[in-house]
């Protein structure tokens, strides 16, 4: 009796027309996606300086000049180059400090070097900073207050404050610190450790294997995160605007958002200084290309080697604690930041029978502050989703295409490269009247979010990307799989996690972003960062702070309850 196998059912493979017609709509549908962006990142920056250079389109400076007439402008100048040379070079020694203790020494805390990176989404700028506030406000710091209760009866105010230079250098530094460690340790990790530990074997001191061998190994990392850290302070607006208004420091940001909002109207002279932060900016940004085209450097080691960490001896405290220090400084203000929301207003006495509900209620019975927390979630879970599902298409292009890659990076990466402070003029600039009319629209504001925060979302999506399977997705196509069933059963699955830890970056920037918030806004369509602005600017610095309180929850709750349905979502498809 002679046994017949059955003959194992394939699908057909797609045919050449198909095939044709599939390149043919991936082509098109490339090309419509890259066009849109272009719209919404290059269209705005070219209206802007079409708008600043050639009004009525005649070359026309004359707004640079009515800028530099300004009143005031000298000491906003001054003051943007003391505060963004002093985050620049602060922040850089924080993040520089955290990766070599992380990297290379016996004094890591292991666990805390995968969360070193995302402190900046669990802590909200304005949480931050109100929480500073509550301490160490000259006159209403809890800190201050007990300070002069106790040790130092005789002043009427401080002794400790930091509404002034160095306290705003200070709490942008400790925020803005996990980018530049985020950087630094990257390029610590994939440098060559043996090189410094044959410099220590050769009788080099601790200290000179660090600045002889260590920092000039990581040099073109420190230029970058130098780079990425000034830009972020020139175009940085919380901080500023919350800490530098009671103390009179006004840097570029805070001016241009006067200069938008006040009455009358500057908006010629802001648009300028918009344009005049973004050559800076530029400038900047090409000088660190051809610093990086021109570092050459010699690897001794053809391969890289691993070696035991750098044991502190006598320091190992000291630069545990600095670290544990570096953390309190990030915490501590987010339990002073709960406190001040309990109490009735800024600068009341700290004591349980002062302490009550009263702003939670405000905020969340307030048609406006309700309507703010609403819009700021859906937008920025919209926004989140634009943003990553735009970046991954055109990241997964770019991998099967070095002609796509050409066209896509430099879209995907360009805003980046621009304060949000002027990406803000320009989208007032571009969109905000005709033909679009779409100043104070949630569209706008979507809009905005997804294209500020394209360039995590990129970096995101580029991880993900990178952990496809190649060899299965060509399998599965020579199997005579589709495109549409290669996509949702093989190459989803694997990028899921991924882009869902990108989505939980961009979501978590654009509900607390304030800058681009507190231009775009309108009075129709209210969200966190604009209500935050006008509270506090009216004094209702607690509702502020009850409001940051309830965004860290309900976000919080946000993303447990995604990652469990992505979770599970991702297992079922692996099965």
């Amino acid at each position: 009796m002679t046994l017949i196998a059955d003959k194992p059912v394939t699908n057909p493979a797609p045919s050449t027309t198909e095939r044709e017609w599939g390149r043919w709509l991936g082509r098109a549908g490339l090309a419509t996606l890259i066009g849109l962006v272009l719209l919404v990142v290059a269209y705005p920056i070219i209206r802007l300086l079409l708008e600043t250079f050639f009004p009525g389109w005649t070359f026309d400076v004359s707004s640079f000049g009515e800028l530099f007439a300004s009143r005031g402008i000298g000491s906003v100048l001054i003051d943007t180059v003391i505060y963004v040379a002093g985050t620049l070079v602060l922040t850089t020694l924080f993040g520089g400090f955290l990766a070599w203790a992380m990297e290379r020494t016996d004094a890591r805390i292991g666990r805390l070097a995968g969360i070193m990176p995302i402190i900046p989404l669990l802590v909200p700028p304005i949480g931050s900073v109100l929480g500073y506030l509550t301490l160490f406000s000259p006159s209403s710091g809890l800190v201050n207050i007990a300070l002069r209760a106790t040790l130092l009866p005789d002043l009427d105010d401080g002794p400790i404050s930091v509404t002034n230079f160095p306290g705003l250098i200070f709490i942008t530094a400790v925020n803005l610190a996990p980018i530049s460690y985020l950087i630094l340790s990257s390029a610590l990790r994939n440098a060559d450790a043996s090189l410094e530990e044959a410099a220590r074997i050769s009788g080099a001191s601790n200290v000179k294997t660090l600045l002889q061998v260590t920092i000039p190994t990581i040099r073109p990392a420190i230029v970058s995160s130098a780079l990425m850290i000034g830009i972020l302070a020139v175009g940085a607006f919380t901080y500023p605007f919350f800490i530098g208004s009671s103390s009179g420091i006004t840097t570029a940001a805070v001016f241009v958002f006067r200069g938008f909002s006040s009455w009358p109207p500057q908006q010629d002279i802001a648009i300028a200084l918009s344009v005049l932060l973004m050559i800076v900016v530029q400038i900047a940004v090409y000088a660190q290309r051809r610093f990086a085209r021109s570092e050459r450097r010699s690897v001794i080691a053809g391969k890289r080697g691993a070696s035991a960490p750098l044991a502190l001896g006598r320091w190992f405290w000291p630069v545990r604690i600095a670290i544990i220090g570096y953390l309190g400084a990030v915490l501590i203000p987010i339990i002073s930041l709960v406190i001040g929301s309990l109490l009735p207003y800024r600068g009341a006495s700290f004591s349980f029978e002062n302490m009550s509900l009263r702003n939670y209620t405000e905020v969340l019975t307030s048609s406006v502050t309700q309507r703010a927390l609403v819009n700021s979630f859906t937008f920025g879970a919209i926004a989140a989703f634009v943003a990553m599902a735009v970046a991954t298409a055109l990241v997964y292009s770019a991998m099967n295409s070095a002609r796509t890659a050409r066209w896509t990076d430099p879209v995907l990466y360009a805003p980046s490269a621009i304060p949000h402070t002027a990406l803000a003029a320009a989208f007032l600039v571009s969109f905000a009247g005709p033909p679009f009319n779409l100043y104070g629209t949630a569209a706008l504001l979507v809009i905005a979010y997804a294209t500020i925060f394209l360039p995590q979302a990129a970096a995101a999506a580029s991880s993900a990307v990178s952990q496809i399977n190649t060899q299965l997705v060509e399998a599965a196509y020579i199997s005579g799989a589709s495109q549409i069933r290669v996509i949702r059963a093989i190459i989803l699955p694997m990028l899921v996690s991924g882009l869902f830890a990108g989505w939980i970056i961009v979501f978590f920037m654009a509900v607390n972003e304030v800058t681009v918030s507190a231009l775009l806004a309108g009075i129709g369509v209210p969200v966190v960062g604009q209500v935050s602005v006008e509270y506090f600017d009216t004094g209702r610095v607690a509702e502020v702070g009850a409001m940051s309180v309830i965004i860290s929850l309900v976000a919080s709750v946000v993303v447990l309850f995604t990652y469990r349905i992505v979770s599970r979502t991702a297992a079922t498809r692996s099965m």
